[in-house]
């Protein structure tokens, strides 16, 4: 419920949603009419996430994102153009991966055989 009060101030529609007090027997219902009724229509939000890079099970670099804290009156997200959103700092919005120094590369091409024959027009020496 708090999200949608904050969601409803940052879209200027809060009388809208004052409106709707008492008019719901359960937060299901309400969110429900939130999402069917609430004027919302080309309202847009800017918004600050922060996140933290991780190393999937492909060996890849991949995100954990969410929406950091309000800090000294800013927040996450806000009206289109707000100066009350946090702005971007890679330095504190984002961990990074610890990169660690590469050891080695494997031996496991090594192990290739060396062939008995060569064919007649290819020569290894």
């Amino acid at each position: 419920m708090m999200f949608l009060a904050n969601l409803s101030k940052a879209t200027g529609i809060m009388k809208w949603f004052e409106e709707q007090d008492n008019k719901f027997n359960s937060i299901e219902e309400f969110v429900k009419n939130f999402s069917d009724n609430a004027p919302l229509k080309d309202k847009y939000l800017d918004f600050c996430v922060a996140g933290k890079e991780y190393e999937n099970k492909s060996g890849y670099t991949a995100y954990d994102m969410w929406l950091p804290k309000a800090e000294n009156n800013k927040y996450a997200y806000g009206e289109e153009g707000s100066d009350r959103i946090l702005k971007y700092d890679e330095a504190r919005h984002l961990k990074k991966l610890e990169v660690k120094p590469v050891d080695n590369f494997g031996d496991d091409d090594d192990d290739f055989p060396t062939p008995g024959k060569t064919s007649s027009d290819f020569n290894l020496d």
